[in-house]
């Protein structure tokens, strides 16, 4: 593997915006023969799980070949283990406007939105609604109950199985092809803002290359299917949705919460009430009563004769079954059932058998006058297709789109080649975007004879196209999240200025809780320009220097880079008015007349900047010890335009300010080695679209001893990442992650 550290969209595309890493295979002309690894091991040690989790890993890989001609390479891997468990039960609602004391977050209050919570997001602002007693009730936010993930689906393990097979020709000992079939499939979680479950996904991935001295052709197409997969909140929602429509639970909740059926129901019908449900008739104000009201099965209610007219008077029915119960039979069936439909027909099933189709080739052209020159390009063809329940493409057929770029490098060495002087520029288009041209430019010295003494810069440009979810997303999962196209603003009606952000609607709904006017509140109320996204642009400085000390036992390397980002993507949640076709006003926010939140990527203004330094130093005092010490430093700067247009504006720079790495490496020793590894990480802020939250600092302590068996071409180990067993988070909403400890046996014909 190698890591090309910075942006090299120069040579690699939109896809290298931050660097890239290059990974070689091997090569079955090389390395013929078997090699096997079989893992076990536990995790979930001390957690709220209960008990330990077993882990068990199987790798394999043989190659073959015929005459030195013809070869063959099959590799298998298999996975199973308990994951870890997302259960950050802290509130990330929001509650501007509510009135004392429902404007304070907790499981208390009725509006309660947890983190790994999901059903809850059905949750709508109440304003202030007359009780039965004539008097106005408080404003507050209320939330459905729903489930945490473990409620809702279980465990389920972790499981893939991935399989490959790649078949090796060379046409002469300069030019070899092959053609290849990877094929995985599983289920697990995947984390972005919300939460994934991948269950049954098949992935495939066809490939066919062609390598030669001066360069290579390549083509690969990527296929997906989703199984039975969800997003949480989808499936959260959707569940609760299919027992008792949320309507009708809302109006349950405030008839019983306002007193109506208090006040109305007679003392015969009462007295069946109790008995029924083995508790009093809900009273006036209290929300625990009218929430489990709301979450019973109240079929039986419309048939009391003191109450039946006021389901009819609201307009609503009282059908409804209750709540199904946690890891009971009735929830199981439902879940499975709801993975089983699709979303757009009710069900709780992202559908996607989206692909791509990527070609790329590069060729180096003679030396002319001591210049290395390279000439390549790409093309890649995206087809989603996911039958309108993530993407825009609700028309029945895949929804394709393509990108395009082509580079030229030059190299140049000088002064005894200890100068090496290398520019580059491509150009690149995607679309529905405009075009982008990244040049690049390096300079590296070796300042000494013997190459001891390395100094380098470099000027570098780099651009990211929005992800394919930005552009083409419509998913309405916690948030309403849409393609930044502009078709797509016109579609939902939040095109130009036609739009308010949460943080302004937040603000008003919290001056109007404090007594200002609908005309002074009004003031607070802010709109975005909505037009289109325009791909992110960087320029970077960077400076470093390499040395070899101490007898070329002690190797130090410095690195600074400067970067400035114009169109950073950032994100934005927007209001739109209730009717697409209508303009909307301040007092369709006094109205609550508004759309659902549209969570949106969108350009951040100015020109943000981030600074970036690392040293990495490795000691090697014999063949068998090495030492190393790593640090990383970062930090962002001249955010403030983004966060004067709307504080809600969320930025991403979801990266520590200080990274250390250090640990000690014993090389084979008689038959022994081990590893010793700390990693320690400054909290910091992370930044999700719907919420943010601090990531504490963590330190974790990694460990690894060997100790091969030559006669047995074998070697075992015994390991453990996160020795100490320290529970931490890497990412809001995530799982805490505890230490994983496993005995591992290798075989591998090819080497030892």
């Amino acid at each position: 593997m190698e890591l090309i550290a910075g942006p090299a969209s120069s040579l690699y595309g939109p896809n290298a915006f931050n660097g890239a890493l290059i990974m070689t295979l091997k090569d079955p002309f090389q390395w013929p023969g078997l090699s096997l690894s079989v893992r076990t091991g536990i995790n979930h040690i001390a957690s709220e799980r209960g008990s330990p989790g077993g882990l068990y890993e199987i790798q394999a890989r043989y190659a073959h070949t015929w005459h030195n001609r013809l070869g063959l390479k099959l590799t298998l891997h298999g996975f199973r283990a308990q994951d870890w468990w997302a259960r950050d039960t802290s509130d990330r609602g929001t509650y501007e406007g509510a009135d004392v004391p429902f404007d304070q977050p907790g499981p208390n209050n009725p509006g309660y939105l947890p983190v790994n919570g999901y059903g809850y997001d059905a949750r709508a602002f109440i304003p202030a609604l007359p009780r039965a007693d004539n008097t106005l009730a408080p404003r507050f936010y209320l939330s459905r109950t729903g489930y945490l993930e473990n409620e809702l689906l279980g465990t389920p393990p972790t499981s893939i199985l991935k399989g490959s097979a790649e078949l090796f020709y060379r046409f002469s000992d300069r030019v070899q092809g092959k053609v290849g079939y990877m094929l995985s499939s599983g289920q697990t979680f995947f984390q972005t803002h919300i939460r994934y479950y991948l269950n049954q996904f098949v992935y495939q991935l066809l490939k066919g290359e062609v390598t030669y001295p001066h360069g290579f052709v390549r083509a690969y197409a990527a296929l997906e299917n989703s199984g039975r997969s969800t997003a949480l909140p989808i499936l959260g929602a959707n569940l609760l949705a299919s027992v008792k429509p949320h309507e009708d639970w809302f109006v349950q909740y405030m008839v019983a919460y306002l007193g109506y059926l208090d006040a109305l129901i007679s003392p015969t019908d009462r007295a069946a009430f109790e008995a029924q449900y083995g508790r009093a008739v809900p009273q006036m104000g209290d929300h625990e009563a009218a929430r489990w009201l709301a979450d019973s099965d109240t079929r039986s209610l419309a048939g009391y004769p003191s109450i039946a007219f006021v389901p009819q008077f609201l307009g609503r029915s009282w059908q409804g079954q209750a709540r199904p119960a946690p890891g009971s039979p009735v929830l199981r069936h439902l879940v499975d059932s709801l993975l089983q439909i699709p979303l757009t027909a009710g069900g709780a099933r992202l559908v996607s058998r989206s692909a791509f189709y990527h070609m790329e080739t590069q060729y180096e052209l003679p030396s002319f006058a001591g210049i290395q020159t390279l000439i390549g390009g790409s093309a890649r063809l995206y087809a989603l297709n996911s039958e309108g329940t993530v993407f825009i493409d609700s028309g029945g057929r895949p929804l394709y789109n393509w990108e395009a770029g082509a580079y030229l490098q030059l190299r140049r060495l000088f002064w005894n080649e200890r100068i090496q002087l290398t520019a580059g520029m491509r150009y690149d288009y995607r679309q529905y975007l405009t075009g982008q041209l990244t040049p690049r430019i390096a300079l590296s010295l070796r300042a000494d004879r013997y190459g001891h003494h390395i100094l380098r810069a470099a000027y570098q440009t780099g651009f990211r196209n929005p992800v394919t979810d930005a552009l083409f997303i419509r998913l309405n999962a916690d948030i309403y999240m849409i393609g930044a196209l502009p078709q797509v603003d016109r579609q939902f009606g939040i095109a130009g200025l036609n739009n308010y952000t949460v943080s302004s609607v937040q603000a008003y709904r919290a001056a109007r809780a404090q007594g200002l006017s609908p005309e002074e509140a009004a003031k607070l109320l802010r709109s975005l320009p909505i037009s289109g996204l325009r791909p992110e642009q960087l320029t970077s400085v960077e400076i470093g220097s390499r040395h070899l000390l101490l007898g070329q036992k002690l190797l130090i390397d410095l690195t600074y880079a400067y970067q400035r980002y114009r169109d950073l993507h950032g994100y934005v949640r927007l209001y739109g008015p209730a009717d697409p076709q209508a303009s909307l006003t301040p007092q369709d926010v006094e109205n609550n007349n508004l759309s659902p939140v549209y969570g949106r990527y969108y350009n951040i203004p100015g020109e943000p900047e981030a600074h970036f330094f690392t040293i990495g130093t490795q000691y090697r005092p014999n063949r068998y010890l090495l030492l190393n010490l790593n640090y990383g430093y970062a930090r962002a700067a001249k955010l403030e335009d983004a966060l004067s247009i709307d504080p809600g504006l969320i930025s991403y720079f979801n990266t520590p300010p200080h990274r250390v790495n250090a640990g000690i490496t014993v090389y084979p020793f008689e038959r022994w080695s081990a590893s010793l590894q700390y990693q320690w990480v400054h909290a910091y802020l992370f930044e999700f679209n719907t919420f943010s939250r601090i990531v504490p600092t963590y330190s974790l302590l990694h460990m690894q001893v060997s100790y091969r068996i030559p006669k047995w071409y074998s070697e075992v180990r015994v390991g453990a990442q996160n020795l100490l067993n320290f529970y931490h988070i890497q990412v809001p909403g995530g799982p805490r992650i505890g230490g994983l400890y496993y005995l591992q046996y290798a075989l591998d014909l090819m080497r030892l």
